[in-house]
C-alpha cells in the first residue's frame, strides 16, 4: 500500500512538474520613444506582434521602429513572431519648429509605401525604398496613370501625392556583357568598365564625323540628323561644320586625352550656335527648353536623359569623376535617367557606334544597371582605384554596444 502512495505521489509530482515547465509566462516587448518608455505589451511566444500607433511627439516626426538604440537594426512589422522580450527604439527626426513642412506620400500602385514631411522649398531626400524583387526602379510620378514624371530637383511648395513606376528587369544580357550576372555596386561598376575598354577601337577625331552621319540621324532611314538640345534637324552629309558640329557632351577640354576627345559616345551632332553657347558649362538642373542658368547648361527635357547616359559612360570608360564643378551632380544624372528614359534613337545610336568603336553604353542596353552600380553614390562616384592595396591607420578605434539586441 505504502508503495502505490509513493508511486502515486511521484507521478502526480511529475505531472505537476512538467505543468510548470510547460507553462510560459507572457513575453514583454518594450517601445521607447526619446529614451521614455512609450508602450508595453505582453504577448504570448510564437504571438504575431501589433505595433501601437505610431508616436506623435511635437517637432518630431517618427521614422519608424528599431532593435537597437542606435537605428541601425530595422524592425519589421510582417508577421513578425515574438519568441523573447526585447525593446523597440522610435527613431524621431526633430524638426525646426520655424519651418513649414509638406507631407509627401509614396505609393506603389493604390499600396502606400512611405510618407515624409518635407521642408518647404527644399528637394526630397533619396529615403524611400523602392526595391522589388524583378524590377528596376523607374522614377515617381505625379499621377496614378504615370503619364507625368517628378522631378527629383524640384522643390516641394505644397502636399504631394507621388506613384512609383517600375520596369521588369532581364535577366538575359548581350553576350557583349558576359560575366555579370549577379554582380553589383563596385565589383560590377569595375566588370563593366572593364568590358566597355576591352576591343575599343581608338577612331581619329576627324573621321568621328562620317560615323555621325548615320549615329545620329533622326531615324536609321533618315537623311537627316536630330540635333542636341534644340531638338532641331539638319542634313546628315558631313559639310565640314556649315550646318552642324559635334558637341563633346563632357566638354572636351575637360577630358584625360586626345583619345577620349575622340569617343563617338560623347559626340552629338548639334547646331553650331547652340554649341557654342553651352561652351564647357557643367550641367544644372531646371525644366523646359535648353538654357544656361546658374552657371552651368539645361539641356532641354528631350535631352536630359540622353546626357545623363553619356555621363555615366564616360565616367565609367575614362575613370573620371563626377563632380558639380566639372559636369554637374551625381544625383542630378540618375534622376534625370529615370524621368527620361531610354529612346530608339539612343539604341540605333548605340549600335551603330558599336559597329564602328566596338564598344557600347550599357546604360542604354540596360537601363537596370544604373541602379546597380550607382545604388550608393557615396562610393560608386569616385574613380576606379589602380591598386586594391588597402591602407588603414596603425590604430583603429571602435564604440561597440555592450549588448547585442538581436540575440533570442
Amino acid at each position: 500500500m505504502k508503495r502505490i502512495v509513493l508511486l502515486l505521489t511521484l507521478l502526480f509530482s511529475s505531472l505537476s512538474l512538467a505543468s510548470c515547465l510547460t507553462t510560459t509566462d507572457p513575453l514583454t516587448v518594450t517601445f521607447e520613444v526619446n529614451n521614455e518608455v512609450y508602450e508595453t505589451l505582453e504577448v504570448n511566444s510564437g504571438e504575431v506582434l501589433t505595433l501601437p500607433n505610431d508616436p506623435s511627439v511635437e517637432n518630431y516626426e517618427f521614422k519608424g521602429w528599431f532593435f537597437d538604440p542606435l537605428f541601425t537594426d530595422p524592425f519589421s512589422n510582417e508577421s513578425y513572431e515574438v519568441t523573447y522580450s526585447f525593446t523597440l527604439y522610435a527613431k524621431m527626426r526633430e524638426l525646426d519648429p520655424e519651418a513649414v513642412y509638406f507631407l509627401v506620400t509614396f505609393y506603389d500602385d493604390q499600396t502606400e509605401l512611405a510618407s515624409l514631411l518635407v521642408e518647404e522649398n527644399t528637394t526630397i531626400p533619396n529615403t524611400v525604398d523602392t526595391s522589388k524583387e524583378g524590377y528596376y526602379f523607374a522614377g515617381w510620378f505625379t499621377d496614378q496613370a504615370l503619364t507625368t514624371p517628378y522631378g527629383s530637383q524640384t522643390p516641394v511648395v505644397s502636399e504631394l501625392t507621388l506613384y512609383g513606376k517600375w520596369h521588369e528587369q532581364s535577366d538575359e544580357y548581350l553576350a557583349y556583357y558576359s560575366g555579370i550576372e549577379d554582380l553589383s555596386g563596385s565589383t560590377l561598376k569595375n566588370k563593366l568598365a572593364e568590358i566597355i575598354k576591352t576591343g575599343y577601337k581608338s577612331i581619329g577625331y576627324s573621321s568621328t564625323s562620317y560615323i555621325i552621319e548615320d549615329s545620329d540621324k533622326t531615324t536609321p532611314q533618315a537623311n537627316t540628323l536630330w540635333l542636341i538640345y534644340n531638338s532641331g534637324s539638319a542634313n546628315a552629309k558631313w559639310d565640314s561644320a556649315e550646318t552642324w558640329n559635334k558637341e563633346h557632351v563632357w566638354p572636351r577640354s575637360k577630358l584625360p586625352n586626345s583619345t577620349a576627345e575622340s569617343d563617338i559616345h560623347n559626340l552629338r551632332a548639334s547646331n553650331v550656335q547652340v554649341n557654342s553657347s553651352r561652351g564647357n558649362m557643367p550641367f544644372r538642373d531646371s525644366s523646359g527648353s535648353y538654357k544656361s542658368i546658374s552657371g552651368g547648361w539645361y539641356p532641354g527635357d528631350e535631352h536630359i536623359g540622353d546626357v545623363a547616359r553619356i555621363v555615366l559612360y564616360m565616367h565609367l570608360r575614362w575613370n573620371i569623376a563626377i563632380t558639380s564643378s566639372s559636369i554637374g551632380d551625381l544625383s542630378m544624372f540618375l534622376a534625370w535617367h529615370l524621368e527620361d528614359p531610354v529612346s530608339d534613337f539612343e539604341r540605333n545610336r548605340n549600335e551603330v557606334i558599336y559597329q564602328n568603336q566596338k564598344n557600347r553604353n550599357p546604360f542604354i542596353d540596360h537601363p537596370e544597371l544604373v541602379s546597380m552600380v550607382f545604388g550608393n553614390q557615396s562610393v560608386s562616384n569616385q574613380v576606379i582605384e589602380e591598386k586594391t592595396t588597402l591602407e588603414l591607420p596603425t590604430t583603429l578605434s571602435f564604440i561597440l554596444p555592450s549588448v547585442d539586441y538581436r540575440v533570442q
